[in-house]
């Protein structure tokens, strides 16, 4: 069985443990930026740096980190705010 590795209020443990896909199976996980825009994870590990550099200095930037999500709490179809993909498609959703 997969371990949840989130951490519950460390925003840097959270942004190590989703860029290392240490997250629970089963899910589509996203990280909810300053911004309120969702992030996939794998524009998070291609922008790892910037977006750890961010969070560390509590910027109200962009990429810092402030949450994260999953799809086991999402009601609508979500894009990355950075790379427009579908993050997770929720069937009959009203987006």
């Amino acid at each position: 069985m997969n371990k949840l590795r989130i951490a519950e209020q460390d925003n840097l443990e959270s942004l190590r443990a989703l860029c290392r896909y240490e997250t629970h199976g089963g899910y589509v996980w996203a990280a909810i930026m300053y911004d309120g825009e969702l992030i996939c994870v794998p524009c998070l590990r291609r922008n790892y740096r910037r977006v750890f550099r961010d969070t560390r200095a509590g910027e109200s930037s962009e990429w810092a980190l402030i949450r994260y999500t999953n799809s086991g709490e999402a009601e609508d179809t979500e894009w990355c705010a950075n790379c427009n993909s579908v993050i997770w498609k929720i069937e009959n959703a009203t987006t």
